[in-house]
């Protein structure tokens, strides 16, 4: 399993966008998790639709300050248990029927 983790510190600017499409491509992860997204849905959404991953989950930014956004693909069967505006926890799933707890942590 393949995993990118980046505070872009925005997700607006043209070039984070082109950057991290390059990243998603070159590296092809099953999931990514971006913190400091510092953008509006509009943008999120944007970046989400140019990106190849199927499923999402973000917790938006405020006042253009903070915002988590968690991409992964269909490939891996992941679950969001709980969050908040600095955490995401997850549980993924293996075809063995194991679980493995997976904690996405913004720290200041």
């Amino acid at each position: 399993m393949a995993i990118i983790s980046w505070n872009c510190r925005g997700v607006g600017g043209d070039n984070t966008k082109r950057t991290l499409l390059t990243l998603f491509n070159d590296h092809k992860p099953d999931i990514v998790f971006l913190f400091e997204t510092k953008s509006c849905d509009n943008v999120i959404n944007d970046l989400i639709h140019a990106s190849r991953f199927e499923n999402h989950f973000s917790i938006p930014s405020i006042n253009q300050s903070g915002g988590l956004l968690l991409l992964w693909s269909n490939q891996i069967n992941l679950v969001v248990s709980s969050s908040n505006k600095y955490i995401i926890n997850t549980k993924i799933y293996y075809e063995n029927d194991k679980q493995r707890i997976f904690y996405l942590v913004f720290l200041l």
